[in-house]
């Protein structure tokens, strides 16, 4: 488990901050002065930002995920404790939108798979081998309708 502790001087005080953390599930511990705080967690590119109050001051815990570790940063206030400057902040993160080839494509493996479980359901069945290609190509024709009706329907919103 991954620790980092930090002293932070304030004009109200003297404060311990303690993270604890798992390097599989990125689970958090957080504590100030010893008890236990429930931070707000938010997803940043490459990490999680973790945001509390300490009295007036607010304060954000910022986790970058770098190959073979991690990297910490404590922001109070906006400066940030290990450089003494201000630190911007980074915006929770939005994953990237899904090409159009790629939802295509995903839409089409759901086609495919489909296509198959019919296969089987009906080989199961006992169907003939005209009524088996009849009834693929139905559902694959509906099935090619449906990802052309699905994409267009997500693209437009």
């Amino acid at each position: 488990m991954a620790e980092k502790e930090w002293l932070i001087k304030l004009k109200d005080g003297e404060y311990r901050i303690s993270l604890k953390h798992g390097a599989l599930l990125r689970k958090y511990y957080v504590k100030l002065n010893g008890d236990i705080i429930n931070p707000q967690r938010t997803i940043i590119e490459k990490g999680d930002k973790l945001t509390f109050n300490i009295n007036s001051h607010s304060c954000v815990l910022l986790i970058y995920f770098i190959e073979g570790g991690a990297k910490y940063e404590c922001v109070i206030d906006g400066t940030s404790i290990e450089t003494q400057k201000k630190s911007e902040i980074p915006p929770e993160w939005s994953p990237p939108k899904q090409g159009c080839l790629k939802q295509i494509l995903m839409q089409l493996w759901y086609l495919i798979s489909m296509t198959i479980v019919i296969g089987i359901i009906s080989a199961l069945t006992g169907l003939g081998s005209a009524k088996i290609d009849l009834i693929i190509g139905l559902a694959f024709g509906v099935l090619i309708i449906y990802v052309i009706l699905r994409h267009l329907y997500l693209r437009s919103q």
